[in-house]
C-alpha cells in the first residue's frame, strides 16, 4: 500500500503494521510528520472490522456452496461403487453475537431485532427475537437436507443428524452469548439442540422402543461417534453399542 504524509513517500506492509503499530507511530514522530494525518489506531480499527466482516462473508458464502452443491450429490454415483456417502455440513447457525447476520432478510419475523454485535446496545427482547429470526432460518436450511434426503428414501438408507456444538445464553441471569468454563456455565450454554431425522429404511431396523428410552436420559456429544460408527456398520473395538442412540432390532439384519 502506498502513503504519502507532507510529500515523504512510504511503502507501508499492512501486516506489519498490525503486528508492530509502535514501530509506525515512532517512525511518524521521527520524521516529524503531524500524527493526526496518519491516525494509526483508527485505521488499525477499520482494518480489524474489514477482516471480521470478511470472515462473515466467507462463512456466508461457503454456506451457500454447501446448500448448492447438496442439491448436486448423487448418492447414487458412489454407492454403485459400493460406498456409503456421510455429508457434514458445518453451518455459522446462531453463532452470536451478529445474529442479525445469521439469515437472510426474508426470515425476519420477528421485529425488532438487534441489527448490531454490539449487544449491550440492544434490549434483550431486539437480542431474542433476532435469535428467533436465525432459528427459522436453520429450519429451513435442515427442511432443504431432509427433502434432499426423501428423494432417495424408498431406495437408500437415509438419515441426518442434527447437533449444535453448544448453547447460548440471551440474558438469562444477565448472562449472553457463550464461553464461560464448564462448571460456571449456566445450563443454557451447556444444554444443545438436537434432533435425528430418519429414512424409512433405517426406521424399519432401528428399535424405536430404546431409541425414546435413551432420549429420555441424559446424551451428549461423545453419542454421536458411536451412533454415526453404528449407522456406518463400522466394525472396531472402539465402538459402544450402549452409547449408539440408533441401537438396531435384534431381529434385523442390516441390509448391507
Amino acid at each position: 500500500m502506498r502513503k504519502s504524509w507532507h510529500g515523504v513517500g512510504s511503502m507501508l506492509d499492512v501486516r506489519q503494521i498490525r503486528d508492530n503499530p509502535e514501530a509506525l507511530r515512532a517512525a511518524i514522530t521521527f520524521r516529524g510528520l503531524d500524527p493526526t494525518l496518519a491516525d494509526v489506531d483508527t485505521w488499525l480499527g477499520l482494518d480489524g472490522k474489514r477482516r471480521a466482516l470478511q470472515t462473515e462473508i466467507d462463512a456466508l458464502n461457503t454456506e451457500k456452496k454447501q446448500i448448492a452443491r447438496l442439491g448436486k450429490t448423487d448418492p447414487d454415483a458412489a454407492r454403485k461403487k459400493g460406498q456409503d456417502i456421510l455429508i457434514v455440513l458445518h453451518q455459522m447457525g446462531n453463532h452470536g453475537p451478529a445474529y442479525y447476520k445469521r439469515y437472510p432478510k426474508e426470515f425476519e419475523l420477528f421485529s425488532p431485532v438487534c441489527a448490531t454485535n454490539q449487544l449491550e446496545k440492544c434490549s434483550k427482547d431486539e437480542i431474542i427475537n433476532t435469535y428467533d429470526n436465525a432459528l427459522r432460518y436453520t429450519d429451513f436450511f435442515l427442511s432443504r437436507v431432509i427433502s434432499f434426503l426423501k428423494k432417495y428414501d424408498s431406495s437408500r438408507e437415509t438419515a441426518m443428524i442434527y447437533m449444535s456444538d453448544h448453547g447460548e445464553s440471551l440474558g438469562e441471569l444477565g448472562v449472553y452469548l457463550h464461553g464461560l468454563p464448564y462448571i460456571a456455565a449456566p445450563d443454557a450454554q451447556k444444554h444443545i439442540g438436537a434432533f435425528i431425522w430418519l429414512g424409512k429404511k433405517i426406521k424399519d431396523e432401528v428399535d424405536i422402543a430404546q431409541v425414546r428410552k435413551k432420549a429420555s436420559g441424559a446424551v451428549s456429544h461423545d453419542n454421536l461417534f458411536h451412533t454415526l460408527l453404528g449407522l456406518f456398520e463400522v466394525k472396531t473395538k472402539l465402538y459402544d453399542k450402549q452409547k449408539d442412540l440408533l441401537p438396531r432390532r435384534a431381529d434385523i439384519t442390516p441390509a448391507h
